[in-house]
């Protein structure tokens, strides 16, 4: 269509203009999008989505600015608060799927009955019961690693998991015998070993990550560069076609009802009663501040469900709505519908279980009921 068209003829001659200035960072930027450098479908793709995603923001340079400063850290302690949940909870959840795996299967080889009978009566009895015991050994080994990482989830420093891990793999892994031949053990005992390489074959020295920050700050450099003159581009061919896309009389309203010399947003907060915004999960900054703009700050209703948010890839952002549920003064009051008409209680009760499970997640503060 003719705004993707435009998009393209903006994104090419913008990166068209930077690489005659910056080749270097432009290459290497494109090279890590594509590594084809006579392609640039990715980058562009992702230039795109970024562009998008600061249109939908009230300080477009202040995130971008934030995402490169999170991108300056040294150590693994130096990391921002938000940035440090994140790779702390990345590892954690590492963590504990390697005790659930590990316990699982370990439960299941000990106790099954079906398995001690196939190890014994195979005519390899004695040889299993000899790989068997040497398992028990590695085993035996593994244990105290075990209880180290279950504290380490509680209190989690990135130095003392590469130590840890370090120490793990020493002790040698050793499969139990005649695994193969039971089902249940083996599916349990490949998902054990996926879990042990996702944490010893993953983890690299603090040095080495954060070295890899100062390359990524390096081209997120670029990255921004790129997208606000692809930006800008598109914003003057759009201007030379005379037309306009959605974001734009989103910004083009913004402005409006920000210039005091209309008047235009003191003319509607006195004129409607009340405001009502459905769906609000599904809203972003822009749109919200239209909203309140338009309010008198005491009469808007917003109604909505952050499990219900389905818009994320148009740039929602459900946390608007998290935000003002936490806030309880005079101005602001949280309705909660308890009541469901559509579904069986049991149909309720499991939903309200798993998604408070799935999406209460406090290391990220983050609370969705």
């Amino acid at each position: 269509d003719q705004k993707q068209a435009l998009w393209n003829q903006a994104f090419t001659e913008s990166y068209s203009e930077l690489i005659s200035k910056h080749p270097q960072a432009m290459s290497e930027l494109a090279w890590h999008f594509d590594q084809l450098l006579d392609r640039s479908d990715n980058l562009k793709e992702s230039i795109q989505s970024l562009v998008s995603k600061l249109q939908s923001l009230k300080d477009p340079e202040a995130y971008l600015k934030k995402s490169i400063e999170q991108l300056k850290a040294k150590r693994h302690l130096d990391l921002n608060p938000e940035l440090k949940a994140y790779f702390d909870l990345h590892w954690i959840w590492k963590i504990e799927e390697f005790l659930y795996s590990y316990e699982r299967v370990i439960r299941t080889l000990e106790m099954d009955d079906d398995y001690k009978q196939l190890l014994n009566s195979s005519k390899q009895a004695k040889a299993n019961q000899k790989k068997w015991d040497e398992f028990m050994v590695s085993q035996a080994l593994t244990v105290p690693y075990l209880e180290s990482l279950r504290a380490l989830g509680q209190n989690f420093k990135y130095g003392a998991l590469v130590s840890l891990v370090h120490e793990i793999i020493k002790v040698p892994f050793i499969n139990p015998p005649a695994y193969t031949i039971h089902k249940e053990i083996l599916r349990q005992w490949d998902r054990y070993v996926k879990a042990y390489k996702a944490l010893t074959t993953q983890l690299y020295e603090e040095s080495d990550w954060f070295s890899d920050l100062d390359m990524l700050k390096s081209r997120m450099e670029s990255i921004v560069l790129l997208s606000l003159k692809t930006r800008d581009r598109f914003d003057a061919l759009k201007k030379e076609k005379n037309v306009i896309d959605f974001d734009d009389m989103e910004h083009l309203a913004l402005s409006i009802l920000k210039n005091q010399h209309f008047n235009v947003a003191q003319h509607f907060q006195g004129h409607y009663q009340e405001i009502l915004v459905d769906e609000f999960q599904d809203t972003n900054e822009v749109q919200n501040e239209l909203v309140e703009l338009l309010s008198n700050g005491q009469n808007v209703f917003r109604v909505g469900d952050v499990k219900q948010s389905i818009y994320r890839f148009r740039n929602a952002q459900p946390q608007l709505m998290q935000r003002l549920m936490k806030l309880e003064d005079d101005h602001h009051q949280v309705l909660y519908l308890s009541e469901n008409y559509r579904s069986k209680e049991s149909i309720v009760e499991f939903n309200n279980h798993l998604f408070d499970r799935l999406m209460n997640i406090p290391e990220l503060n983050s609370t969705f009921s």
